[in-house]
Formats: C-alpha cells, structure tokens, sequence
C-alpha cells in the first residue's frame, strides 16, 4: 500500500473504533446533561470510577467536573455508539487522558460507561482505542491509571488489555464498611498489540525498522550485528569506501535477481507445459491465486483485524471434514503473526480428513502413498470468536505438498472454485444464507422439559423464561461475530429455528460454520446441549439446515436451466446434503420432501421457489459439510446451464401427497427422493456429468467414508446410533 494511501486510511478512522465513535467535548448543555443524568447520578457507576466519599452529587459539582475536562490539554473524548441514519450518535461514556508531566511522555487513564451499556464489550473496546490514540496520536511512552479491587470487572479488561501492576495502595478507599486496595497499573508502548502490528504494518512497506525507537518484543525483534567503530583517518578514503561498497551490493543485487527470475520463469513453464492436466470443463489452477490474499494482503488483513479487535491471544484455525466435522487448531497470536510475515505453514495428519462417524478412525489405504497435508488460511475470513473473547477464528484451506493438482481433496476450495467458474463463465454471483434448526438437550441427552416448553411453529410458549435469555445470549455472540440474524423462533415441538441474514456465498458458509459452533458453545456453557443432528429424538421432529441460494447479476444465466441442472442431479445431492444413516427420515412432506420437482412457496418438494432468482433447498441438515454441499449445488446448476438442460418439471403450488400419478406426470414430478444414504450414494456413483465436475480423489474419498458409514451404523441400534451422532453434532 503506498504511503500516503496508509496514512489517509490511518487519518480517517483515528476517532473511531469497531462500534464506536469518539469525539470532543461541547460546553453545552446537552453534553453537561449526560454527565448528570448518565454519570454523576447512577450511584454504583458513579462509586466504581471516583474513589472519593460515596456520596449523591450535584448538578453544579457535574458541571465542574465537566469543565476541567473540557480544559484537559492532553485529551477528553465523548464516546458514541452510531445513530441511526437520521440521528446524531448517541453519548455512552466517557475518556480522559491527563498528562504527569509531560516531559516523561506518561499520563493517566480514566474512563467511565453509562450502565445501560456496561456488559456488552465496550469498556474493553474504549481502552483499546485509547492506548491506540495515546501511542499512536498522541506521542506516548506509557499508560497509567488506578482501580479499586472490588471494581473487578475493570481490573479484568484493564489485565486484558494488556496493563500491568506497577504497584499497590493498600486500603485506599473506603466501600461498605470495608478499605479496599487499589492497584496502579501501566502500559508501554512496547508492551502494546498495537504495536507489534505497527512493526508488521512497517515490515510489509519496507520501511526502515532500525527507525522504531524501542526495541520490540522478542517475536518480533529484528537483530543488528553490531560494528566496532574505527578512528576517521581520511574523508577520501571513507568517500572512496563507501561508493565501492553501494556499487558491490548494487551488482550482487541485479545478479540474484536476475538468477532467481530465470529459476522461476523456467520453473514455471516445466510446470505449465509438462504436468499441467486441464479437466474437461475448465481447468482448475494449481497455484494459491484463488485463495484471493496475497502474503503481503495477509499482513494488511491481520492488521486491520487487530487493529479493530486489540485483545485478540489465540486464533482459531478451522476446517471441516469430510464427515462435516468442525475441526480447529488454537494457535497463539504471537505465532500467527509470525506464521503470517515468514510463509510458515502448519502440517495435518491425513486422519484429519477421512474420518467416518461410526468408527472415529480414519479410513486405511485410501492413497497409494504418503501425503503430507497442509493449512492455508485464508486471513480474508478472519473474524472475533463471539463465544470466547480473547479469540478469532480463521477458515482454512486443505492443501496437499507435492499433490498434481493443489487443493484437490479440500471441501471449502471445490466451493471457491464454483463461484469462480459462475462469475467467469456467467457473470452471475451468488448469495446465500441459512436457516439453523436445533434442539435442546440436558446432560442426560433427554430433551429440556421447563415449565415454559417450546410448543410449536412460531408459538411464544417456550420463550418466556430461560430459553429466550439464552437464545438472546447466542444472538449477541454472533452479531459480535459480525453474523447477522435475520430472526428466531420456535421450530416444531423442543425445536429452536434461527435464520441468518445473506451474505456473499463464501462467506456465508463460514458464517454457518462460526454459527453452528457457537450455539453449541453458548449452551455447553449453560450445561444445555443444543443438537443439530437431522434426528435429535427418536419419536420428535427430525433438524433441517435450510439453504437459501440467490444470483446476482444474473447476466445470461437461464433460470430454468440452472434450476434444472440441480433438479437432475437431485439424488446425487443429497449424498451431500443429508450426509448421514437417519438423515433420510427427512425424506418426507414438509421437511426435504418425498418427490423431486419445485414449486412456489412449497415446503413439501426439495425446492422452494421464493422469487425467480432466489430457491431454498430443503435436502440438507446439520451433519452436511457445507462447503461440499453448496459447492456440489452450484457445479450441478453449472452442469445444467452448460448442458442446457430442459426444465421438464413444472411450478408445483399442490400437496404433491394429494396429487394421483397422472397429475404428477403432468408436473413433471415422476422420482421419488432418496430414501437411504445407502440409495443417495448409489445415485452419486452413477452420476457420471457431476463426477466431471468434482475432482476424482475428493469423491472417492467422500464416498469411501460414507460407505463405511452405511456398513458400520446398519449394524447399530437406533439408540447406538443417536447416541453417536450426539457426540458429534
């Protein structure tokens, strides 16, 4: 990024945070208001931040308080939550930073929340922004501020952040007929996240790093060897020495240079001309452009990122199997940095990827030789862990080192291939989003019986008490996820429904992913088990996973070949989609549906047309790995537009149950669903056009693992096999 293109983005968002906005201020009354009414009057907030007498205050002694704000030369800052479009932001607190003195580059922070919005991350995020002001702005060598221990919820963020405890000051404040002491605390530049991105930030731009004026951390500390000095003896002579020297590293230089361009470029066309293997449709490349980020793009990512979330430790690198497993490395951040600004890679043992639900072992034999597996994140996906704070989470991608074609076998690249070959081939773009369907277990694995017991489509029964307190808790972690819901609400008898709002194709299924696991890790964490198993009972409703698929632009994209590309690949799909033994109880009315056709607003066929652009399928539930899924959808809608294939079924608006055979013909709607997986990976064999379409080695090692599946759980009891499938979704 050039520089000045650096500092213009680095200007521009210096006053705000990832929710707020910071600005100066106003001797008036509307200011002065907010510190009365929202600060000074709240008896607990006003006690947790001013160690003084516990004691009411007054409008006069706030107005007071305010104007030695006002005149603070450092700085004194409103903090804002953005209004709506036609409002002004909305005051919520408060910082302030005081110089002592200021030829020691330190000053003191305070700040102060009002109680409607305490417990909801922002005081963690308002003294992110302020170290970053205070280091970044505000010429800064230390941060320091002082906290009451019985303010544990601050000492805690204050810990976080990164502070450290310089000293106590015992039985400081008085509190409840109890001294409390107090802890003074500082930061360092140094010792700061935001410094280290800043090294990073000018590690990427090639800008000197001998310039920093403090030594950095460990991690990323860059070693000088250090030169004896030596008498001047002659100004010539040194002239003399130094044009030598520049004009010996120039030619050393230009001569590396050139040798490593000649080993790339004939690399390269032994590569292309030799082993390349185009598939019949289009060629798959075999480098890492697709994955979108660059080395250098990794860098500005994980800046911004960081730059947004300060008190980020570990991050998550993600993936999910072949058995729609959610599988993760906790890495620390120190490393990930490193990870990121050296091209190191993580490496995988193969049992990773082929490993079947009903034995938990991997598959033996399934290569003819050792495969050394591979982590490529992809730092585009980076996002905070709502659930936990403290971490992120990154999808990855399932490379292989020395494989013919890269990232043959990896789910999530055969769906970025697919948007790619929509975009390039059809100018069309894809949407999409989800509807989540779980139910609520106790530890038993018995269904939770409160006394307000979800009872129904869309009923209020059941979201009265606890379970609308928990539901909203995993609201608010996946809007911290940056993932939006459209709504919730009850499902069928014991089922919670919550629909996720669109979002470009491939991040929406990261957003499923990120989604699905923190359900699961808000309710562990309540003793609940939420499970989104298609058959979570024995006897209740069975769980569905919605999708719902949308083409923008569709440029010269047929609707009824796309729609019939999908149609005719129906059986194969589902292998996909309902990717499990009990997953084909779903083959019914009213869930996946028990024929293959479409229709407007019809829940009962695979289907649902809700517009001309945009369908819900309905044959897929939660032990699908969506990547395999959404991709196969797509590359079997691609298949039709490229085959333009005849849309032989027509908009079906009936019960396809009260229809006789006659009508159905009529409509098109002459096949029955599958009704085993057992059937579904039959159909998934013959379907020769979709084996085209999917990279030979990725579907024979799907459906080996989904074979031993049919044979492992045919021998199991239904409760044997719930019990399994509760242990995984």
């Amino acid at each position: 990024m050039p520089e000045m293109d650096f500092m213009t983005t680095a200007l521009g968002g210096a006053f705000r945070s990832e929710r707020l906005i910071y600005r100066a201020i106003e001797d008036n009354e509307a200011d002065k208001s907010f510190f009365f009414t929202q600060l000074r009057l709240d008896p607990v907030t006003s006690a947790l931040s001013d160690p003084t007498i516990h004691r009411p205050k007054n409008r006069k002694q706030s107005d007071e308080w305010v104007d030695t704000l006002i005149k603070n030369p450092l700085l004194s800052v409103i903090v804002c939550v953005p209004g709506d479009d036609s409002n002004e932001p909305v005051p919520i607190g408060y910082i302030s930073i005081r110089e002592i003195p200021m030829y020691q580059r330190r000053a003191t922070l305070s700040i102060q929340i009002a109680p409607a919005y305490q417990n909801k991350g922002y005081g963690s995020e308002v003294v992110g922004w302020a170290m970053d002001w205070s280091f970044k702005w505000g010429g800064l060598h230390s941060l320091a501020l002082g906290a009451s221990l019985y303010n544990e919820r601050a000492v805690a963020v204050y810990r976080k952040a990164g502070f450290r405890q310089e000293g106590v000051s015992k039985e400081a404040v008085y509190r409840n007929r109890r001294w409390w002491d107090t802890v003074q605390m500082a930061i360092l530049e140094h010792e700061s996240v935001g410094y280290e991105i800043y090294l990073l930030g000018v590690e990427h731009r090639r800008t000197p790093v001998l310039l920093v004026r403090k030594r950095p951390p460990a991690t990323l500390c860059v070693k000088v060897a250090s030169q004896k000095r030596r008498p001047c003896t002659s100004l010539p002579i040194i002239i003399i020495t130094i044009v030598v020297t520049i004009a010996v590293t120039i030619t050393v230089t230009i001569t590396i240079t050139i040798v490593i361009v000649i080993v790339i470029y004939v690399y390269l066309l032994i590569t292309c001309f030799v082993f390349s293997r185009p598939s019949p449709f289009f060629s798959f490349p075999d480098t890492l452009t697709t994955l979108g980020p660059t080395m250098s793009s990794d860098n500005e990512h994980i800046e911004a990122f960081l730059t947004r979330h300060r008190y980020i430790d570990y991050i998550r690198w993600q993936w999910v199997d072949y058995s729609g497993v959610l599988r993760a490395l906790f890495i620390p951040l120190r490393r990930c940095l490193k990870i990121a600004s050296d091209s190191e890679v993580i490496r995988l043992s193969r049992s990773s990827m082929p490993i079947p639900i009903s034995t938990g072992k991997e598959i033996p034999h399934l290569s003819k030789s050792h495969e050394t597996w591979l982590l490529r994140p992809d730092w585009s996906s980076i996002r905070c862990c709502g659930s936990k704070v403290g971490h992120a989470t990154v999808m990855c991608f399932v490379d292989q080192k020395h494989a013919e074609t890269r990232f043959d076998k990896c789910p999530r690249m055969l769906l970025v291939r697919a948007l790619e070959q929509l975009e390039k081939e059809w100018g069309a773009q894809a949407t999409v989003s989800f509807e989540i369907e779980f139910v609520l277990l106790d530890g038993s694995n018995n269904v939770m019986e409160p006394l307000d017991r979800l009872n129904g489509y869309s009923r209020t029964a059941g979201l009265r008490g606890d379970t609308l307190d928990l539901v909203e808790e995993i609201v608010n972690a996946l809007e911290r996820s940056s993932i939006k819901v459209h709504q919730f609400h009850a499902g069928a008898r014991d089922q919670l429904q919550i629909s996720l709002a669109p979002k470009p194709a491939l991040e929406a299924v990261d957003s499923l992913v990120l989604a699905q696991e923190t359900i699961r890790a808000i309710c562990v964490r309540q003793s609940i088990k939420a499970t989104m198993t298609a058959r979570p009972t024995l006897a209740g409703p069975s769980n569905g996973l919605y999708l719902h698929l949308s083409l923008n632009k569709p440029g010269c994209v047929s609707v009824d070949n796309f729609l019939a590309g999908v149609l005719d690949h129906m059986g194969s799909l589902c292998a996909f989609g309902m990717a499990n033994y009990d997953g084909y109880v779903r083959s019914i009315s009213d869930a996946a549906g028990a024929w293959i056709g479409f229709g407007t607003g019809n829940r009962d066929l695979p289907v649902r047309r809700i517009s001309e652009w945009h369908w819900e399928f309905r044959m897929m539930d939660g032990t699908a790995n969506p990547y395999l899924f959404v991709g196969a959808v797509l590359l079997a809608a691609l298949d039709g537009l490229q085959q333009k294939t005849k849309l032989v079924w027509k908009d079906c608006k009936f019960f396809p149950d009260s229809m006789d055979e006659t009508m159905r013909v009529e409509y098109g709607i002459d096949k029955s669903m599958p009704v085993t997986l057992k059937e579904a990976l039959e159909c998934l064999r013959m379907d020769s056009a979709l084996k085209t379409w999917i990279a030979e080695d990725l579907l024979k090692w799907f459906i080996s693992v989904k074979d031993k599946d049919v044979e492992e759980f045919g021998k199991m009891t239904d409760k044997q096999r719930r019990r399994r499938f509760l242990e995984y979704f």
